[in-house]
């Protein structure tokens, strides 16, 4: 939950609503040590927590396919322009010589 806080910009209040939880049992969990907090509670906010995590993990998986996929299509691009352009070349030296 830290990561998403600190480093995501997720703001322990939007956390708070998605859990259906208070603002405050976000800092009563995140104090070291924790305070006691209800199961409930936990459960709810570790449930939010787990669902932003794969979803994060899900949708960077799913950007680098895109990635990899575009850059498999543009490698064949480069490649059929290349091709073009060699052909190009091999009938201008065979038409002038």
């Amino acid at each position: 939950m830290e990561v998403l806080v600190s480093y995501y910009g997720i703001s322990k209040l939007t956390i708070a609503k998605m859990a259906g939880v208070e603002e405050n049992d976000i800092d009563r969990l995140l104090v070291n040590p924790p305070e006691k907090i209800e199961i409930e509670v936990k459960y709810k906010i570790a449930v939010t927590v787990m669902e932003g995590v794969s979803q994060t993990i899900l949708n960077k998986q799913r950007l680098n396919n895109r990635k990899l996929l575009l850059s498999r299509i543009n490698y064949h691009r480069r490649s059929e322009f290349t091709e073009k352009i060699s052909h190009r070349r091999v009938r201008t030296f065979s038409w002038t010589g």
